[in-house]
């Protein structure tokens, strides 16, 4: 196999393996174990944050999707 092939495999087989493994895995289990330390911002960024008034809805209980 050439140099370059070899390069193709390995950079597919990669963003594979980033794609799947990484984002889909450990990112999604990596937050939940963070919780709220997961969402860290900067004090003035936070500051603008709390000004500007963005939030997330509450969550739905179960049962009483609409």
């Amino acid at each position: 196999m050439s140099f370059i092939q070899m390069f193709g495999i390995g950079t597919g087989l990669a963003v594979l393996l980033d794609a799947t493994l990484v984002r889909g895995v450990l990112l999604p289990a990596g937050m939940r174990l963070l919780g709220r330390h997961a969402w860290w911002a900067p004090a003035p960024l936070r500051r603008v944050h709390d000004r500007i008034g963005l939030a997330e809805a509450p969550p739905v209980p179960a049962g009483q999707a609409s």
